[in-house]
């Protein structure tokens, strides 16, 4: 009897446990569904990923093994070592500089890549070496023994000028290692060459032979300029070409070959401050405008590398910019050692200058009446690319943004524009300006 109760009891015990172990099962089926669906997802996502990421981490092998005493690489070396040596890696161009785009931004190394000669793109692996070679030597003090580039009154140097300093280096890869950190910019254009040289485009001077004279003419009778009048003078033009030395003589064609390009570099500019004329007549001008960036403390100031940073963007994308059709839509630019000034065919003139040992930068802009939108554009994307940079170079400066009064502006004639100290000038807090605009208020 007792050992009927015995096995009755272990049989009940048993069930239970069963029953428990049902429902756990019961209750955990579910999840491990997900479970498992989440992890199938996870390995499609993995296996889709492995064919991107392994030919990365084979490409900076191969950089690390076969090229760490070099500079930098030529694409087509990395492509032959891959094929020699049998790696699991692309061997197409294309898709060998979509590796090396991938590697460049995940690294400490830059692809330089050329499209319109793809056997002319470089991987820089060293690049705090390059980078001492190359800014030691055109970039050297006076008085050192590394000093041989001399400045210019507008900052070009020829290319042979430079790559003849560096035999043992490739020119295209000097070229596109100082184009990649914005020292200089290439100019491979006979009408952005007479504009940063100062003087009237030959695509200017055929149209006015052909089909007279441009939107602008000064007239003869009178100094001041109208509609259909010239906002350049012969007497100015000809100081504009005695101011700047002129480059030597090539065949022009609608593009300068590389062995006979130059380098515009705005930290070679000599130039204290602009000379000829500037900001001298009203005629033409309706609409007066005045932006000020300038540092709340006393002891901060704009380093010199945002300084030759903004000159070398709003030259090539404001003041010697083609439009559509090829043609440039400037017809003067003037550039000086901490400014730049740019005036385009539709009559709007602007200034944009570093003031009081940098410590402010100013925007000046004169509409003529029928280019106000074009003019407020302009404005707004000057200034646009002005806080941009100043972001990336400067983003530790605190600083302030004003309006100046147009009067400030009409009060003065050539340059400068602004002869006072910016804290005496009758200026608007821009925050305050849209504010008021905002709650609908009269300032």
């Amino acid at each position: 009897m007792i050992y009927k109760t015995k096995t009755y009891l272990l049989t009940c015990n048993l069930c239970h446990v069963l029953h428990l172990i049902f429902i756990l099962i019961y209750f955990i089926r579910r999840p491990t569904v997900y479970f498992r669906n989440a992890l199938k997802d996870c390995c499609s996502e993995l296996r889709n990923e492995i064919p991107v990421e392994l030919p990365c981490h084979v490409l900076y092998a191969i950089l690390q093994q076969h090229f760490k005493e070099a500079f930098a690489c030529n694409i087509y070396d990395v492509i032959s070592e891959a094929e020699q040596h049998d790696y699991p890696l692309p061997i197409q161009y294309h898709e060998i500089c979509k590796f090396a785009e991938c590697v460049s931004s995940r690294t400490k190394l830059i692809f330089l890549k050329n499209h319109l000669e793809p056997d002319k793109s470089w991987i820089v692996i060293d690049i705090e070496s390059l980078f001492k070679k190359i800014h030691g030597k055109i970039f050297a003090p006076v008085g050192l023994p590394e000093h041989v580039f001399q400045p210019t009154q507008v900052g070009v140097l020829p290319w042979s000028q430079i790559t003849g300093e560096f035999p043992d280096l490739d020119p295209s890869l000097v070229v596109a290692f100082l184009h990649r950190l914005e020292f200089c910019q290439v100019i491979a254009d006979r009408e952005v060459l007479s504009l940063i040289e100062g003087k009237r485009s030959p695509s200017d001077s055929n149209e006015e032979e052909k089909d007279g004279p441009v939107l602008y003419k000064r007239s003869q009778s009178d100094g001041n300029h109208t509609n259909g009048q010239s906002l350049k003078s012969e007497s100015a033009r000809r100081r504009s070409c005695e101011q700047f030395p002129r480059i030597q003589d090539i065949k022009w064609e609608s593009h300068i070959p590389p062995e006979n390009q130059y380098l515009f570099f705005p930290s070679l500019i000599t130039p204290e401050q602009p000379s000829g004329d500037m900001w001298i007549s009203e005629g033409i001008y309706k609409y007066y405008f005045g932006w000020c960036l300038h540092c709340t403390n006393d002891h901060e100031f704009f380093v010199l590398r945002f300084l030759h940073i903004l000159l070398l963007r709003l030259s090539f994308k404001f003041a010697v910019s083609k439009n559509k059709s090829g043609k440039c839509n400037q017809l003067e630019c003037t550039l000086w050692k901490n400014g730049l000034r740019w005036l385009n065919l539709n009559g709007i003139e602007t200034i944009v200058e570093f003031i009081e040992d940098r410590k402010a930068l100013m925007v000046l802009i004169r509409i003529s009446e029928l280019s106000l939108m074009s003019g407020l554009h302009l404005r707004s994307a000057v200034i646009r690319k002005i806080l941009d940079t100043k972001n990336e170079y400067c983003s530790k400066v605190d600083t302030e943004e004003s309006l100046i009064h147009p009067e400030e502006l009409k009060a003065r004639h050539g340059y400068p524009v602004i002869n006072r100290p910016v804290k005496d000038l009758k200026r608007y807090d821009v925050h305050l300006v849209a504010r008021a605009f905002r709650d609908n208020c009269k300032i």
